[in-house]
């Protein structure tokens, strides 16, 4: 799980962090391109983005199923503060 945990912590820092940096070329291209970008070059971006959010979504699923095996009460609670 702790892989998992890191890869989606370095993918939303870049994505949320960098991207601004990269494209006003403060830092230097590495996962997403930055030079010669077209129109296009969006839909990159947002699918990305997408990505990271499925990514996490799927996650969360995994961590509140696994929860709720072990402490019915605390998922419960925890669907309460979500509304």
């Amino acid at each position: 799980m702790q892989p998992a945990l890191e890869l989606l912590r370095d993918q939303r820092n870049y994505l949320t962090h960098s991207i601004h940096s990269l494209l006003s070329g403060w830092i230097e291209e590495t996962i997403l391109e930055k030079s010669n970008l077209l129109d296009s070059d969006v839909v990159t971006y947002t699918e990305r983005a997408w990505q990271l959010a499925e990514n996490l979504n799927g996650l969360a699923d995994i961590v509140e199923k696994e929860n709720s095996a072990h402490n019915p009460i605390a998922t419960a609670d925890a669907r309460q503060w979500s509304r």
